[in-house]
């Protein structure tokens, strides 16, 4: 066969397609596994939209975004992509957890499908649209470059530009049948607003010119393409920089040696190793400038010699450090200031005041020392160099490390002289020495040197400088001690040592400097500057006849010595209070017992100091029959609880032993017992964190605990054992105010109730085998053996809103101080007595240092536990010795000397000061009302010994300090003298005139042009700085006829009542309470009306007939309130604000967890929130319709002075009291402990009328609006204002009492506290036929939240009652009517009140007749609106309580109390002093 040769078929060509692979949303890669974060930066709660974003973007890139979104919806049961469906969502899951923080991710409950977890996320931390967007156009409007980079700047902005294109998208057609394509034409019109926004945002100083030639160009270049030319422009400018070298700097903008540029920091040059800048620019390459100077120029990394660097380019140490300070270079051209001027005898006329001795050390130091210009020069100067400026208005540095408490502040905008702007958040304290302190020093990041502002310096310093041409003195103001100084070097002036200033004087002479510094003690001389040698003993012993006669003291105590044998042979007891605040149980005294022998100590809590003596006699039964021993001495003081028992201790054979008069030292075992109680009830106190109403529970447990605590002087031993002869068990005892669970014994049944209940542990019951608590719910005490404690845990610790004690107005109370001291004394002053020297026991008053000696000071208040002494007697001498100093040690006597013999005859009577003046000092000179001055010299009860700050921070010291000096003209002539006022004026003309507010025209015949005047206040922030001088245009209103200028008035006043309700709830939610101020609020409204208007005091016309026509309304103007406040509602209501129906000046916001509340006293608005966030948006929406003034925390509204702590507010109207005394001119009278006379007459008066009627009304009239925050001036204020039309003169004396009673207390004010149970107490009483001339009855009411006075009031009732039960069913009536309306108010403002409101009424027959609903005889002819108090009982809302009289809170204001009734009453009213001295 032959071979078959194979064929090949060749295929026609063929096309070859690739085909690319789709991917699909179930496809998973390797890098997709459950734990990988695949997004950045993780979700933290407030950044929901960025990070939202950031998913989307993820899930996007992987086609996974469907299953959260709802596109990718869940297969059905069969399909055979269910099971990859769930596969991925557990993915997703698990992805979305991983990006979120883990603080959060645990509160963040579980999900199985990811659509679901998404939208959970969404609705939980995702911002309605409305607030958000807002809030991102406010950031737009106030993003500006300030200082920023380009790059930085732009950042900002394009964040912002997301966000808000995220909320608000682009338009698109849904229709599918548009054409005109409106998406690219909104797109277009963003572009050209970002272009906009982007360069009028930029720096005004730098970019003003390239920002003109861009914003000329038509049309408007794309973003991108503006963002690179301003780049460019930066960029050229900063080199410029580097080239062009400066003369001569001002120190307010410093320029240093050339640096090379920011972004080159974290460079390693590969050539010499070192940081700060790439190969290309190494000097070591390219050659070293001409500013190198004479630095090293071969240094690398491996040698770390004394100027190395590091490798971030830091700022080295030692010789390398580059100057940053004084970088001063001068021309060629020759200039007057010489480079190191030498300080001769010549420069000597610049300065007054030195002594040779000052002077010469002044010279040695400012010529002392190389020059140190040139060492700033050549880089050899280590050390920063604090200028001097006059210009600067803060002291600045841009070293940190010499900083001290360093602390956080608001941003501050730092303007430098070049135009640019820095940011500083930070202040701390620098030491200049032991003279010079920089309390407030704004540290600003990059600053090249270090300012000191001669303004700031001398306020924080009380220093004086004295400026000459080459060299500046800093002295202390009141010694004038040179305590620093400053050389003019390079145009400026440079700080110099202190220090070597201070101790200047080289006079080291003992008596010259004992007479000098006003006889101080030898070892107070040792100590001075100037003593330079050691005091021998010689010196010690060296006898003064001036420090004999001036302060010489009582001899001292011996030491007390145990000399019982046995307990009870000798107990002492004493008495303490009244405290200011009642404890829970009411009282307000303890009463104090200690054994002698064994230190045991009894403590009994008191109502009433008149509870003492059963107590007592309680104790002396209880050792007779549980210790069977007998009491055989007592000793105490001299109080009349004691001496009252004499009888009864000699039936008993106790021998009863008392202090002598004054002299409480020999009670001094059971006095520093006192104080050994209260260290230790104060511990338990703010260990917990208990409010002051647990004061008595404290006082108990620390009896307890100091009884079973072992005692040095006992051997070891503890007084429990010394009393029982056996050890005290301790197993029992817990941590006082930690939190506890108690068995709930009350859940009757129910199977599902609690069955532990929160309390707190509060003591250890007497006679009970448990502990005492406290329950945190019912607000109840009781005693219970089944508890489970957790000692680490305090509630009240936690739930107290911590605020640090530097934001904190004032300090908290003190249980070491009872209320109402000093107690006057009021008894007649003795005349001069002749007979021989006479032994006066004084006390020194605190006093102010600038305040000169009084020759005669006031009586020592006497102390709380013990009786009143004799009135003490003073002794005139005349003259005094002005060598005599006053002394600073308590309780010492000073020996008078003998007056000299009486000259008889004619002329030489002595004369005494009629009796009708004897509660007045004469020829008083009231210099100011500031604490420690304001008093004449030889006022016998200056100002200041009874106001004080000290309980209050330094803060808000300097802001109360800020609010009482600053004097406000009255009238356009004294302030027209002042340039601040001028400038003032000018400021509200110009205005008022932008806004067109008024034409000038031609008066039309029969038109009467109205008058207007001008109105001047200070505005002060909350730091006390003054915020602006306002002068007000006000219209003379009064002289406007309605129907002709005005159809109706409506005046946006919040009711006092209301701010006090207020308040109270921020205090008790702990909420942000600020305050803000509207400029020109009344223009905002427009005038409908014809009216015009006089040209305003201190502006003219050309043509002086002009008068100007109304277009808009102005202050005065009857309508103006009205236009205004329509305006605002608007505003509020637009943002969402409910109006109250209950007081029209109470708004109220609240969507979802987010609550404002804001309440409008005309053009002054005072807004609490709680959260800081929604404050910030609210304020912002409001500067952004109207001229906004942001005042800062309240701290003045009205008169009325704010402070604040954890423990509440406290409302005072202190200025305004002394003001009132000032006007009166009381300032040095002698002070009443209250108000009104009992059983005063003043309605049947007959004493002369008074002539001039008005003072008398302007008083009374004063005092009404000062019951705002006084209580216990209601009754009186009432009365008083009764005799308004015809006073008399007893009435105008009756005044004149109630200043005198205010001058006792004039920073008497209420305390809001924080710690409240939201309940709502009223009290009512009334003074049956009260009124002689009427006979109409007094009603009084008192309202209560929580334990705070809210609301008060005395009134006459309209008709005359016929019996006492019918007046206090009328005062029923008047309070049922005032709670109801507090408790809407209460609701707006979201605290329910679903319990009834407790009434409070000392009569048991009105309580009857309230209850009671059959009329009978007795109340058949009661007008028929009385009886709605029966509805408002049947309905719930009240529940009437009798109350016994001495408890009725109302009483004080029904009628006038004498002092110990007056004084027992305040504490009940929660009425507090804190301005009191201590």
């Amino acid at each position: 066969m032959g071979e078959t040769t194979p064929t090949m078929t060749i295929p026609p060509t063929a096309t070859i397609i690739e085909t690319r692979r789709t991917i699909s949303a179930y496809d998973l890669s390797a890098a997709d596994n459950p734990g990988a974060v695949i997004s950045h930066p993780l979700l933290k709660g407030t950044n929901y939209d960025e990070w939202a974003i950031g998913i989307k973007t993820a899930l996007c890139s992987r086609k996974k975004f469907g299953f959260l979104d709802g596109s990718i919806p869940r297969p059905s049961d069969d399909s055979s992509d269910l099971e990859d469906w769930w596969t991925i969502n557990a993915l997703l899951v698990s992805w979305l957890k991983m990006s979120i923080d883990p603080v959060l991710r645990s509160n963040i409950s579980h999900r199985d499908v990811a659509q679901d977890l998404w939208e959970n996320l969404k609705k939980r931390f995702s911002e309605t649209n409305g607030p958000r967007i807002q809030q991102l156009k406010t950031e737009l409007a106030c993003c500006k470059q300030r200082g920023l980079a380009i790059e930085a700047y732009f950042g900002k902005l394009n964040k912002i530009w997301d966000s808000l294109a995220a909320y608000r998208p682009l338009c698109s057609c849904t229709c599918g049948k548009c054409v005109c394509d409106v998406g690219a034409k909104q797109e277009l019109d963003r572009e050209e607003d970002k272009v906009h926004q982007f360069l009028y945002g930029l720096d005004d100083t730098l970019f003003r010119t390239v920002r003109s030639s861009l914003v000329s160009r038509q049309p408007i270049q794309p973003l991108e393409e503006v963002y690179n030319i301003v780049r460019q422009e930066e960029d050229m400018r900063r080199q410029g920089q580097s080239d062009d070298q400066q003369e001569i700097t001002a120190f307010a903008a410093q320029t240093r040696f050339p640096r090379r540029d920011e972004k080159d920091k974290g460079v390693l040059c590969k050539h010499c190793n070192r940081g700060g800048h790439p190969s290309e620019s190494c000097y070591a390459l390219i050659g070293y400038p001409e500013w190198w100077g004479e630095r090293p120029r071969s240094r690398s990394m491996q040698t770390r010699g004394r100027g190395s660097s590091s490798t971030t380019g830091a700022t080295g140490r030692g010789r390398g450090t580059p100057s940053f300070a004084n970088a001063v270079r001068v021309n060629a051209s020759p200039t007057p200031e010489r480079a190191n001027h030498v300080i001769t005898d010549q420069d000597r006329d610049g300065v007054t005041g030195l002594s040779d001795e000052q002077w010469r050390a002044l010279v040695a130091l400012l010529n002392g020392g190389k020059n140190t210009t040139t060492e700033t020069l050549t880089g050899m100067n280590s050390l920063p160099y604090w200028i001097l400026d006059t210009g600067a208005s803060h002291h600045i540095t841009g070293n940190f490390a010499m900083l001290t408490n360093v602390r956080d502040m608001a941003p501050v905008i730092v303007i430098l002289a070049d135009g640019h702007e820095k940011i500083s958040v930070k202040e701390g304290t620098v030491h200049l020495g032991s003279g010079l302190i920089l309390q407030s020093v704004f540290y600003v990041e990059g600053f090249q040197s270090d300012l000191i502002s001669l303004g700031q310096l001398m306020d924080e310093n009380r220093c004086v400088v004295q400026m000459a041409d080459h060299f500046l003195v800093v002295q202390d103001r009141t010694l004038r001690m040179v305590i620093g100084a400053g050389k003019r070097e390079g145009g400026t002036f440079l700080f110099h040592g202190v220090e070597t200033v201070a101790a200047v004087t080289t006079r080291t002479a003992y008596d010259l400097w004992h007479n000098r510094m006003d006889h101080p003690a030898p070892k107070i001389v040792g100590l001075l500057p100037a003593i330079s040698f050691s005091i021998s003993s010689e010196i010690s012993n060296k006898a003064c006849d001036v420090c004999l006669r001036a302060k010489q003291t009582r001899a001292c105590f011996p030491t007390s010595l145990n000399k019982t044998t046995s307990i009870f042979q000798l107990v002492h007891c004493d008495l303490w209070g009244p405290y200011r605040t009642s404890s829970h149980s009411g009282a307000r005294y303890f009463l104090t017992i200690v054994d002698d022998f064994s230190r045991a100590v009894w403590l009994y809590l008191l109502v009433d100091k008149t509870e003492a003596p059963i107590q007592l006699k309680n104790f002396i039964n209880l050792v007779e029959r549980q210790f069977e021993k007998q009491v055989k001495t007592i000793r105490s003081d001299n109080g009349t609880e004691f001496i009252c028992l004499s009888e009864y201790f000699q039936g008993k054979g106790i021998v009863h032993e008392t202090s002598c008069v004054g002299t409480p030292q020999q009670n001094g075992r059971v006095e520093r017992k006192h104080r050994h109680i209260l260290n230790v009830a104060r511990a338990l106190r703010f260990t917990a964190n208990l409010p002051i109403e647990f004061w008595g529970e404290c006082i108990i447990t620390a009896g307890y605990l100091i009884n079973r605590t072992p005692n040095q002087l006992l051997q070891g031993s503890t007084p429990y054992e010394r009393l029982h002869n056996s050890a005290p068990p301790y197993d029992h005892l817990r941590v006082f105010g930690s939190l506890c669970y108690a068995h709930n014994q009350g859940h009757k049944g129910d199977k599902f109730a609690p069955r532990g209940k929160r309390c707190i542990f509060v003591g250890y019951p007497h006679g009970k085998k448990g502990w005492r608590l406290y329950d945190l719910e019912k607000k109840a005490f009781f005693v219970s053996r089944d508890v489970v404690f957790c000692e680490t845990e305090f509630p009240f610790l936690t739930r107290t809103k911590q605020r640090n004690e530097e934001d904190d107005d004032f300090v908290g109370s003190n249980l070491s101080t009872p209320i109402f001291s000093p107690i006057i004394i009021e008894e007649p002053i003795v005349g001069p007595i002749s007979s021989g020297p006479v032994m006066a026991q004084t006390e020194t008053p605190p006093s102010d240092p600038d305040t000169s000696p009084s020759p005669s000071p006031p009586p020592t208040p006497p102390s709380p536990t013990h009786t009143t002494s004799p009135p003490v007697s003073h002794t005139t001498v005349d003259p005094p010795d002005e060598n005599l100093d006053d002394s600073d040690d308590v309780g010492t006597s000073t020996v008078i000397p003998e007056n000299p013999p009486e000259i008889l005859g004619r002329g030489h009577r002595r004369k005494q000061a009629p009796v009708t003046l004897r509660n007045f000092v004469t020829n008083a000179v009231n210099v100011a009302l500031l604490p420690g001055g304001g008093t004449s010299a030889t006022s016998l009860y200056p100002i200041s010994s009874y106001i004080t700050s000290s309980r209050f921070a330094p803060r808000h010291q300097a802001y109360q300090v800020a609010v009482i000096k600053m004097v406000e003209p009255k009238s356009y002539r004294y302030a027209v003298t002042d340039s601040n006022w001028r400038i003032a004026m000018g400021s509200e003309i110009k205005a008022l005139e932008l806004n067109q507010t008024w034409d000038l025209v031609d008066l039309p015949p029969g038109k009467k042009a109205l008058g207007c005047k001008w109105v001047y206040k200070i505005k002060h922030k909350s730091d006390g700085s003054i915020e602006r001088y306002k002068a007000r245009l006000v219209v003379l209103g009064n002289h406007q006829k309605e129907g002709e200028n005005y159809d109706e008035t409506f005046a946006p006043v919040a009711k006092m009542d209301t701010v006090r309700l207020f308040l109270g709830v921020a205090a008790a939610k702990g909420w942000d309470v600020q305050q803000m101020d509207v400029h020109n609020a009344f223009l905002h409204g427009d005038l409908n009306e014809e009216v015009y208007m006089k040209l305003p005091p201190g502006f003219k016309t050309a043509d002086p007939t002009k008068v100007c026509k109304l277009r808009k309304s102005l202050y005065g103007l009857k309508q103006a309130p009205r236009c205004w406040f329509a305006k605002l509602s608007t505003a509020l209501k637009e943002y969402g604000f409910k109006q109250s129906l209950s007081d029209y000046s109470l708004f109220t916001y609240e969507r979802r967890s987010v609550k404002v509340n804001l309440l409008v006293y005309v053009d002054d608005l005072i807004i609490s929130s709680n959260t800081a966030k929604s404050m910030k948006f609210f304020k912002a929406y409001l500067s952004s319709c109207f001229h906004m003034k942001d005042l800062g925390q309240l701290k003045y509204f009205l008169g009325i002075e704010v402070a604040r702590n954890s423990t509440g507010f406290y409302l005072c109207q202190r200025k305004y009291t002394l003001d009132i005394i000032n006007e009166v001119g009381l300032l040095d009278a002698k002070p009443s402990t209250f108000p009104l006379e009992q059983n005063h007459k003043l309605a049947l008066s007959t004493s002369p009328i008074l002539s001039d009627p008005e003072r008398y009304r302007r008083l009374i009239g004063r005092l009404i609006y000062l019951a705002v925050t006084r209580p216990e001036l209601s009754y009186s204020v009432h009365i008083m204002a009764q005799f308004m039309q015809v006073p008399r003169q007893a009435h105008w004396d009756a005044a004149l009492r109630i200043v005198r009673y205010l001058k006792h207390n004039p920073g008497q004010g209420i305390l809001l506290k924080s710690c409240s149970d939201l309940k709502i107490r009223g009290w009512c009483d009334s003074d049956y036929a009260g009124c002689p001339l009427s006979r109409k009855s007094l009603t009084g009411y008192f309202v209560q939240f929580g334990d705070s006075p809210i609301a008060w009031k005395t009134k006459k009732q309209k008709t005359v009652s016929r019996s006492s039960a019918e007046a206090e069913y009328r005062a029923m009536a008047h309070l049922t009517s005032q709670l109801i309306w507090m408790k809407r108010i209460l609701i707006t403002l979201g605290v329910p009140h679903p319990e009834p409101m407790s009434l409070y009424c000392d009569s048991k027959a009105a309580i009857h007749i309230a209850t009671n609903r059959v009329f009978h005889e007795r109340t058949k002819h009661i007008e028929v609106d009385c009886h709605f108090v029966r509805d408002e009982l049947l309905k719930g809302t009240l529940q009437a309580t009798h109350v016994s009289t001495h408890l009725q809170l109302a009483d004080i204001l029904t009628k006038a109390l004498g002092r110990r009734e007056f004084v027992e009453f305040l504490g009940k009213l929660g009425i507090m002093d804190l301005h009191t001295p201590t």
